[in-house]
C-alpha cells in the first residue's frame, strides 16, 4: 500500500490563508469552506493524532510541528510552520489543543477524527474548482498546484475505502428530488446529512431519507443542530413530488421511529394540495383520509393515513377536505395520585372548555 494520500487542486495555496486565523475569502455562500479556521484546526488535530501533514504549494514544501511555549502556569504546544528546505520555523498563533474538545470521533454522528481531517483539506480542494486524489509513496509538487500529503493511516484508510458516503462528489447516484435548497436521496443506512454534497452527520434518529442541503448554519467543527436540521428537512419535503410524499406517508404511518416524525408544525414548508391529495390517493385509494396518529374516530371502513402531531396539524391547514377534523386531547387527572391513568377526548370544532372537562 501506498505511503500517502495526496489532495490536488489547480492553483498554489497563499501563505497568508495558512498563517492567518479567521482569514478567508469564501464568505459569499458559494464556497464550502466560510470560516477561515478548517485547515488549521485539521493540523493541529492531525498533530495530536501522530498524523503528520505535509503541504506543497507549488514547489515550495509547507510542514508543520510543534514547540513548547511558555503561558503563565504552565507549558503548551505552538503548532510550527516551516516554508521551504531552508526557511526558518516559525511559530504560530494557534496551539495543539485548538479545538480539542469537539475535533473527536463522534459515533453517535457517525463521524471519525480522520474524517474530519481529511474532510477540510477535500473541501478546500473543491472549493478551487477541482480536485484530485492520488496514492504515493513520496511527496513531491508541481507548479501551479497546491497538494496535501497525508499518511494513510488506518482511520484515513477507512475514510478512502468509502469516499462516496463522505463526498458526493466521489460518487455518481441521483438524486430523487432536487429542490429549492437542496436534493433528498435514498436513505444510506440510518440516513446521512450533507452540506454541498460534504457529509454532515447521521441524525439522532433514522431519517426517510439522505439530504443534501445547499447551505446549513454549522458550527466551526462542522456539525448541525438537529433542531434545526428538522426545519431544514421540514421545507424540503413539503416541496417534494408525489411520489416522495406518498412514500414518506406511508412509512410514517407504521409507527413513531422516524427524525421526521419530531417536525413541529411551524417547521413544515408549505404543502401543495394537489400534491397531497395525490399522495393520499396513492398511499390509501381514493376516499381515504389523513389522520391524527392518536386518534380514536370510528371511521368504519375508512381507510385511514395516520401521521404525527406536526405533519397532521400542517396538513390539516394546507388540506383540510382530505384531513380528518379532529384530533385526541390527552389529558393526564391531577388527582390520580401518581397512577399515571390517562383518558383521552376527542372532539371537533373549538377546543374544550375547562368546565366540560371532568377533573
Amino acid at each position: 500500500m501506498n505511503s500517502y494520500v495526496c489532495i490536488e487542486n489547480a492553483g498554489e495555496v497563499c501563505l497568508s490563508a495558512i498563517r492567518l486565523v479567521g482569514a478567508t475569502d469564501k464568505r459569499n455562500g458559494r464556497f464550502i469552506g466560510q470560516f477561515g479556521s478548517g485547515m488549521k484546526y485539521a493540523i493541529a488535530a492531525a498533530l495530536r493524532d501522530g498524523i503528520g501533514v505535509t503541504i506543497m504549494s507549488g514547489k515550495k514544501r509547507i510542514q508543520f510541528g510543534t514547540k513548547d511555549v511558555p503561558l503563565n502556569r504552565e507549558t503548551t504546544k505552538a503548532v510550527t510552520m516551516k516554508v521551504g528546505k531552508f526557511g526558518r520555523t516559525e511559530v504560530r498563533d494557534w496551539s495543539l489543543s485548538l479545538g480539542e474538545n469537539d475535533w473527536k470521533d463522534k459515533p453517535a454522528q457517525g463521524v471519525t477524527l480522520a474524517y474530519m481531517i481529511l474532510r477540510e483539506f477535500v473541501s478546500n480542494a473543491i472549493d478551487e474548482g477541482s480536485y484530485h486524489m492520488m496514492a504515493t509513496d513520496h511527496v513531491h509538487g508541481e507548479s501551479g498546484k497546491t497538494r496535501v500529503f497525508l499518511p494513510r493511516t488506518q482511520g484515513i484508510q477507512d475514510v478512502l475505502d468509502f469516499m462516496p458516503l463522505y463526498f458526493l462528489q466521489s460518487g455518481c447516484s441521483t438524486p430523487l428530488f432536487d429542490g429549492p435548497g437542496g436534493r433528498i436521496g435514498r436513505a444510506t443506512d440510518q440516513g446521512r446529512i450533507y452540506c454541498k454534497g460534504i457529509f454532515v452527520r447521521t441524525p439522532p434518529k433514522p431519517t426517510l431519507y439522505d439530504y443534501d442541503f445547499d447551505d446549513l448554519q454549522l458550527t466551526e467543527s462542522r456539525t448541525v443542530d438537529p433542531y434545526f436540521l428538522q426545519e431544514r428537512i421540514g421545507k424540503l419535503l413539503a416541496k417534494a413530488p408525489a411520489n416522495i410524499l406518498a412514500d414518506a406517508l406511508s412509512r410514517m404511518h407504521d409507527g413513531d421511529s422516524w427524525f421526521e416524525d419530531s417536525i413541529a408544525s411551524y417547521q413544515w414548508g408549505a404543502f401543495d394540495r394537489v400534491t397531497v391529495n395525490e399522495a393520499r390517493v396513492a398511499v390509501a385509494g381514493e376516499g381515504s383520509v389523513i389522520c391524527h396518529r392518536r386518534s380514536v374516530a370510528e371511521y368504519g371502513k375508512t381507510p385511514t393515513i395516520r401521521v404525527p402531531d406536526g405533519l397532521y396539524e400542517e396538513l390539516q391547514t394546507r388540506a383540510p377536505d382530505i384531513v380528518a377534523d379532529h384530533e385526541p386531547k390527552t389529558k393526564t387527572c391531577p388527582t390520580c395520585c401518581g397512577s399515571g391513568k390517562v383518558e383521552q377526548y376527542m372532539h371537533k370544532g373549538p377546543d374544550i372548555e375547562a368546565g366540560d372537562i371532568p377533573f
